[in-house]
Order: C-alpha cells, then structure tokens, then sequence
C-alpha cells in the first residue's frame, strides 16, 4: 500500500491540534478540529487504498482484485463516518451562532438607540458570519 500522502495528513492534523491547544479554544471547537484531523487522515487512508487500484496488472488474481476492493470499501466507509461528523461540527457551530445572535436580539432593551443595539450585536454578529463562511466554504459555494 502507497503511504505517500499519510504523512502530510498526520502533519496537519497533529499541527491543527497543536495549534487550536495552544490558542485556548472552547471544547467544541478542540473536537472539532480533531473531526477535521480525523477526516484528514481517512481522505488520505482513501487515497492510499484506490491507488492500489493502478496496481492491478493482468496478472493480478481475482483475490488480489478483491483484497483491493475490500481496502477501498473500508477506506471509503472510514471516510464517510469522518465527513459526517465534519457536516454534523458545522451545522452545530452555525445553530449555535444563529441562537446566540437570536438571543442577543430578544435582550436588547426596548429603549436602545440603533447605534447601541449594533455596536451590542457586534460579536454574535462575527460569529454567525464565520460560521456561515466555513459552511460555504465547505459547499465551495461563492
């Protein structure tokens, strides 16, 4: 099996923990970013397994085909659970952005001027927008 690709996803998934460890996040943003790690790490145990595929000669025996099928199936398994939770980590980060910025709407004060209510809104505001970018960038959408 080709592991060309294996140390590059462990490098980036040992430096994205590292990193979010050492910037102090919230314990939903930590699994998050070990889901992404995982994900990272499943693509590339993917694309190990369907590079087996080029190795197939005329010469390979119906087992060997199997055997190689059979490393695709788990890999691709392996990285569907892994994309899911991914999915599953954005939509969660996305609700929970919507609901703080819901919530923060429902508290101002009835007799607050425009600007107060703005300038109050500010941080729920830059985290339901970075929420929504990380779910397009993720759909690739423009």
């Amino acid at each position: 099996m080709s592991f060309t690709t294996r140390p590059l996803a462990l490098s980036i998934a040992a430096f994205a923990t590292i990193g979010l460890t050492l910037t102090g996040c919230s314990d939903d943003d930590e699994k998050a970013a070990d889901n992404e790690a995982k994900a990272c790490v499943a693509i590339a145990d993917f694309q190990d397994a369907v590079s087996e595929i080029s190795g197939l000669t005329a010469a390979s025996t119906l087992e060997e085909i199997r055997e190689v099928r059979e490393g695709v199936r788990e890999a691709y398994e392996d990285l569907a659970e892994k994309m899911d939770d991914v999915a599953g980590d954005r939509e969660a980060a996305l609700k929970s952005s919507y609901d703080s910025f819901n919530d923060a709407v429902d508290d101002l004060p009835d007799d607050a001027t425009l600007p107060e209510a703005i300038a109050s809104l500010q941080e729920e505001s830059a985290a339901i927008d970075a929420a929504q970018v990380a779910v397009a960038d993720d759909l690739s959408c423009d």
